[in-house]
């Protein structure tokens, strides 16, 4: 049970930096996130979702106890 925990984290960081390099390459596409009169730009979400899927992969191996 435990190789499930490391495969799914590895996973989970994987998909992270993928995320992590797809928002960064196209962070000047214009695409944005309206509240109301606040417009947030989708790469800026996009960034703030894969660092916390990267770092919850890491907190993973962590408590795993393999990294």
């Amino acid at each position: 049970m435990p190789y499930v925990v490391h495969i799914l984290s590895v996973f989970m960081i994987f998909v992270g930096g993928i995320s992590l390099y797809r928002s960064l390459k196209y962070k000047g596409y214009g695409a944005y996130f309206k509240v109301k009169k606040l417009k947030i730009p989708l790469w800026i979400i996009t960034l703030g979702v894969s660092l916390f899927v990267i770092s919850m992969g890491i907190y993973a191996l962590i408590l795993e106890g393999t990294w």
